[in-house]
């Protein structure tokens, strides 16, 4: 009888230690509903945009200082992940945070390339990747993993379109830019509301990304009211430094799709004195104004001048700090919930007041409406440094570009 009674028990025991078992094995594999939030950050902290992404990183960081580095009473760790420039890189530094380092989000990368390919590891993985710079339409297609919280490249393109057309009144321009996805990327929306506003393009030029003697394009240039141009970095000083040298300054002010590593302020400062000065006046198209004196800004530029010892400059230093901030709306709106489903509706649903202006991501599209700013380069009197002022402001331009008059 005995025997019999302890069957019942031995049955009882076994069911609740298997109960236990599930119950601990359930908790470890979800850390993202409680303890320590981890975040994934990839950037370039080594390569030709190492010192980008040394701002990149501390402003992401910054975000989170500000708030003591936690959100409805959890933790925050931010994981760096160095992609060197590399495409192959980016990935496995994404495998790692997620597989390894168990992050709940990805932010970054910047470059196009890198984007796509850590883009597709995210939706294999199930993982919210939030980008912070302008992104193309179409990482956005099929992938509902991708947020873009610094829009897209339309925004930027489409509002320099019209406002040469609408503002400056130009009726001609010529264009140059890289002859691949992302100078197409940015040329293409300035061109396409360009000629809607009733101007005309009158040539095109597209050249290899390892060009660096613009010599041939530049006196092939027909005459227009303007050249639209886009080059980043190397290729984009020798642009500028040519475009003074032959005098084609003197008949074609430039304007650009977009800012990014083409006319921001670090660029003219790392040329010779003489072909700097001509870029004043140039215009590019942001995301940020520098300069707004919006709260919100204010008190970014002040913190982040603190920790590095120069202002912000470009939207690659406040889209970290605004993408951070979406973040840790959306984990207060989930109720500190950080399971990638709820985060990712989380993210939907939020509006935020960032560095950058307002922002909200657009529903069913995947990125965010955001204000466009034209900039116009300065430099400051009786030095060798340059900045943006702002001429104009476009607000909430949606992800499909500027949808305007």
């Amino acid at each position: 009888m005995k025997r019999l009674f302890l069957i019942p028990v031995l049955i009882l025991v076994i069911i609740m230690s298997l109960g236990a078992l599930i119950l601990g094995s359930c908790t470890s594999s979800t850390p993202t509903a409680t303890g320590p939030i981890k975040i994934g950050h990839i950037v370039n902290l080594t390569g030709p945009e190492a010192m980008v992404g040394e701002q990149e990183e501390k402003s992401l960081q910054y975000a989170f200082d500000s708030v003591g580095n936690q959100v409805e009473g959890r933790p925050i760790e931010v994981i760096v992940g160095d992609a060197g420039g590399q495409t192959a890189t980016s990935v496995d530094v994404a495998r790692k945070m997620v597989e390894q380092d168990k992050v709940v989000v990805i932010f970054g990368p910047t470059e196009i390339g890198q984007k796509f390919a850590v883009a597709g590891y995210c939706k294999q993985a199930g993982i919210p990747l939030i980008l912070y710079n302008p992104s193309p339409p179409d990482i956005f297609t099929d992938n509902k993993w991708v947020i873009g919280s610094g829009g897209t490249t339309p925004q930027c393109g489409s509002c320099m379109g019209d406002y040469i057309a609408n503002q400056l009144h130009y009726k001609t321009i010529t264009t140059l830019t890289e002859d691949n996805s992302a100078g197409r990327a940015f040329m293409d929306p300035l061109t396409d509301y360009f000629t809607k506003a009733g101007g005309t393009v009158v040539q095109q030029q597209w050249v290899a990304e390892e060009t660096t003697d613009f010599a041939p394009y530049l006196t092939a240039m027909k005459n227009a009211d303007a050249l639209a141009a886009w080059e980043p970095g190397g290729a984009g000083i020798a642009l500028l430094t040519q475009w003074h040298q032959l005098g084609i300054d003197k008949r074609l002010p430039i304007v650009a799709p977009f800012h990014g590593g083409f006319l921001d302020p670090f660029i003219p400062m790392s040329m010779a004195p003489a072909d700097a000065a001509a870029v004043v006046g140039s215009l590019a198209a942001m995301t940020y104004d520098p300069g707004s004196q919006d709260p919100v800004n204010q008190e970014f530029v002040k913190g982040f001048t603190t920790l590095m010892g120069f202002p912000p400059g470009d939207d690659g230093v406040s889209g970290p700090c605004t993408s951070a901030i979406l973040f840790m709306a959306a984990v207060k709106a989930a109720g500190g919930d950080t399971t990638p489903d709820k985060l990712l509706e989380a993210l939907m649903t939020v509006s935020i007041v960032g560095p950058e202006g307002p922002e909200s991501i657009t529903p069913g599209q995947q990125a965010a409406t955001k204000n466009v700013y034209i900039l116009k380069v300065d430099r400051v009197p009786n030095t060798d440094i340059y900045h943006y002022t702002a001429i104009f402001t476009y607000k909430d331009v949606p992800p499909t570009g500027y949808t305007g008059k």
